[in-house]
């Protein structure tokens, strides 16, 4: 049988590799894929040690691959950081009691359609959803900017 540690290894990769889904027990992406290796093993916990260890080592050749692949979709710094200037900017041009934090929390709920997780606001954007939220940001400045312009004018 597979050590605590083997097991705990395995399930720690897989998490690195997004293919645990609590929800779906044994028929996430982990278990279906050490099947595709063991057919008669339904569980982690029936591996011998040796096919515990092969794998482990399969997992970590996928893991690397995996993330070279996913890295280059994450929002990068670059975004993140020009989508809390463009917050700022925004927060002057229509003040709010309400943190700059949680203003661009609730933008980007509104851009991706799911609330922020407890790993940060940004946690799971893509660098695609990271466009879209700063287009979303420039459009609210703009908007914002044009209501200044005609307050100015006497428009209003």
């Amino acid at each position: 049988m597979a050590t605590k540690e083997q097991k705990k290894k395995i399930y720690a990769l897989g998490a690195r590799c997004d293919m645990l889904n609590s929800s779906r027990g044994t028929d996430d992406e982990l278990h279906l894929w050490v099947q595709q290796w063991y057919p008669d093993k339904q569980h982690i916990s029936d591996l011998t040690d040796e096919q515990a260890d092969f794998i482990i080592k399969k997992l970590q050749e996928f893991s690397r691959g995996f993330k070279q692949a996913k890295a280059p979709d994450r929002m990068s710094e670059e975004q993140k950081n020009k989508a809390f200037r463009l917050m700022y900017l925004l927060a002057e041009l229509s003040p709010s009691s309400v943190s700059v934090r949680n203003r661009l929390g609730g933008v980007i709920t509104q851009v991706t359609g799911r609330s922020a997780p407890s790993g940060g606001i940004f946690a799971g954007c893509t660098s695609s959803d990271g466009n879209k939220i700063i287009e979303t940001l420039k459009r609210y400045i703009n908007t914002e900017q044009r209501k200044k312009r005609g307050e100015r004018n006497g428009n209003v």
